[in-house]
Order: C-alpha cells, then sequence, then structure tokens
C-alpha cells in the first residue's frame, strides 16, 4: 500500500513498539539501500525527504491500517464489505451497466494488497495497491490471476450523506425554522448516531460525511463534488425542490434520495434504520 512518508514519521513517532512497517520494494539513492521487506527506521525517512520522494510503497497488515485509521481517519477508512470472486463478477458487471447510463462512474476501492494467487507476497506478484480504484474493465485484466476462493474486502467509491433545506424564506416557513430544521438534521447525524449505536456504514464518518446544501441552484454541484452517497431532503417537497432533484436524477438516474419532512426526537431509532438501509441500497439491483 502507498502511505505518504510523513504519516510513516508520525506512527513510528507514536507507535514504534506497536507496529513494523515493512517495504514492498526496493528503495535505491546515492549511499542508501532499502530493500523490500526490511522494516522502515524512523531515521531513514529524512533520506527520502531530501529525494523528495512523499510516498513510499509498504506492506499492508491489518494491525498498521488500524493505527493509520486512528490517526489519518480522513484518509483511511475501514472496508464496508467483501465479496466472494464471484459475487464481485456480478457487482463490477452491474457498474459497466449503470455508468453507461449515469455521468457518476461508479466503483470499487481495494481493502489491502491484492497478490496474484500465490503465497509469495512480494513486488513482483502485486496486482492491486491498497486503495486503489477497481471497476470492470481492470478486473478483468486481473481476474485470471486471483485465488477464486477468497474473499474480497472494499468500500464504494461513493461516501456520506448530503443535507438539503433550502434557507429561502417564505410566508410560511421563517428563515429561523429553516435554520433549525438544517442544523438538528445535521446535530442528529453527526452526534445521536453515535448516541443511538446505529452504524450506519462502516466506512462512514459523520465528522467528515455530512454536508449541507442550502439552496437549489447548488444541490447538483454539491452532489457532485461531495460524491455523496445520498441526500436527505430535510422539509416538505416543492415544485422547487422536485425540479432541483431532477436535475440530481438526469445526472445520475441511480441517486439515493430520502425525503425527512420533519425529523422525531421520539423515533430516532426508526429514522436511522431507515437512513442505513437507503444509504446501503443499491437501486439498480432488484
Amino acid at each position: 500500500m502507498i502511505v505518504v512518508v510523513k504519516q510513516i514519521e508520525k506512527l513510528l513517532n507514536l507507535y514504534h513498539d506497536k507496529i513494523d512497517i515493512q517495504y514492498l520494494e526496493d528503495y535505491r539513492f546515492r549511499g542508501h539501500r532499502f530493500n523490500e521487506g526490511d522494516i522502515i527506521i524512523l531515521e531513514n525517512l529524512s533520506v527520502f525527504s531530501f529525494n523528495k520522494i512523499d510516498e513510499i510503497n509498504v506492506k499492508f497488515s491489518e494491525k498498521l491500517y488500524y493505527y493509520l485509521v486512528k490517526e489519518f481517519g480522513k484518509e483511511y477508512r475501514e472496508y464496508s464489505s467483501t465479496a466472494s470472486f464471484y459475487e464481485m463478477d456480478k457487482k463490477l458487471e452491474n457498474f459497466k451497466i449503470i455508468n453507461k447510463k449515469s455521468n457518476r462512474k461508479r466503483h470499487f476501492l481495494i481493502h489491502g494488497d491484492i497478490f496474484k494467487n500465490s503465497t509469495n507476497q512480494n513486488s513482483e506478484n502485486l496486482i492491486l495497491n491498497h486503495g486503489e480504484k477497481l471497476d470492470y474493465e481492470n478486473w478483468n485484466l486481473i481476474k485470471k490471476n486471483l485465488n477464486k476462493k477468497e474473499l474480497m474486502k472494499y468500500r464504494t467509491s461513493e461516501t456520506g450523506i448530503l443535507i438539503f433545506v433550502d434557507m429561502t424564506e417564505t410566508d410560511e416557513v421563517t428563515y429561523v425554522d429553516k435554520f433549525k430544521k438544517n442544523t438538528d438534521l445535521i446535530s442528529v447525524m453527526v452526534s445521536e448516531r453515535d448516541i443511538k449505536g446505529e452504524t450506519i456504514s462502516k466506512d462512514f464518518q459523520p465528522i467528515y460525511d455530512v454536508n449541507s446544501v442550502t439552496n437549489y441552484d447548488n444541490l447538483l454541484p454539491e452532489y457532485i463534488k461531495t460524491n455523496s452517497r445520498m441526500i436527505i431532503i430535510g422539509e416538505p417537497l416543492t415544485d422547487k425542490h422536485k425540479k432541483a432533484l431532477m436535475s440530481v436524477r438526469k445526472y445520475d438516474p441511480y441517486v439515493r434520495m430520502m425525503v425527512v419532512p420533519t425529523l422525531d426526537h421520539n423515533k430516532l431509532d426508526h429514522f436511522f434504520k431507515t437512513v442505513k438501509y437507503v444509504y446501503n441500497g443499491d437501486r439498480w439491483e432488484t
């Protein structure tokens, strides 16, 4: 897996007695040689910085990844699902079909390094680095070399929830009321989720993954920019809402949406279960 040198430096400063990080390929510099399989030493990282090398290919381990998630949660996410070889083949075939019909091009991100069906896990046998994009095209290039009995860990390319409450004051609803609706939904998604114990998805991190859009014109641009997996509309639908949502659906026919006209704090369990159901559902599957 590819890890930023500064991140390795921080991990070794904090957890040098808990983890060993190994090179996954050879590195050669004038006066220095680091071999694949060697353990990375903190003092040697200055050689990479001096030679303007910002990233190092290291051997993936779940222990190493645990500390990466702990310290750099926004960049490193837990995997959300597993799939057998044949399940992955079907899922990526579905992506091939829907990606032709949508402007959003979906794919998977692999968890862990993937090697040829060999017990020798070295750089010569490396097929995919952790976090690399997996779509139908490169799947067909690599699948003949995979162990068909192993489960693959992955997460999807879409992450996060976009909360949509238009803040324009109307005769029926004041700006203050709209502001309260918006902040209430955001607060619940960021905080109450943990209190209620509902995990929307293993790779979902509310502190990073809850975004807000507050006018109709910005809905589609924010959906594209944030690559959000789901839109929650936090007020009753009007014709203006429907027009804005239609523009999103025209861009992506498979967008996940949920309307919450009012948020009942006495029924948050049901709310989170519904969010989880919609968030993890795929509208192209039956």
